[in-house]
């Protein structure tokens, strides 16, 4: 189910773009095709898109992919703050994640290849 917080604040952006038209006809509507999940990203809305087909974009979590480009970085530091702005995260939950044991020997890596991979070649991601 949906924090209360949450479905507001998906609310208040699809608002803010002009793109909720009638709060309590959203409110039912997203009952009835049993949208329970919101899927945090990137999502291609136009003000033409009837309600159903939004519904069900957010239900599926169809998001669109985000290029992010990061180069320049000497450490984990700037990494965090250079990608923080370009991706819907906190720096500290980035090097939180950067620091990760448990990521590190699930995906065999250590934190010198991470950094090889990161530091030494300018890099491009395209991802959801």
């Amino acid at each position: 189910m949906f924090h209360r917080n949450e479905f507001s604040e998906l609310k208040d952006t699809l608002r803010s773009y002009n793109l909720l038209n009638n709060e309590v006809v959203f409110d039912v509507f997203c009952s009835k095709k049993n949208y329970k999940t919101i899927y945090p990203g990137r999502y291609l809305v136009n003000s033409h898109m009837d309600l159903n087909s939004l519904v069900n974009m957010l239900r599926l979590g169809a998001q669109k992919p985000l290029n992010i480009i990061f180069n320049n970085t000497s450490t984990i530091y700037d990494l965090a703050g250079k990608l923080s702005y370009q991706i819907e995260a906190d720096s500290i939950d980035l090097l939180d994640a950067f620091r990760d044991e448990q990521f590190y020997s699930k995906n065999d890596f250590n934190e010198a290849s991470i950094r090889k991979l990161l530091f030494l070649t300018p890099m491009k991601y395209t991802g959801l």
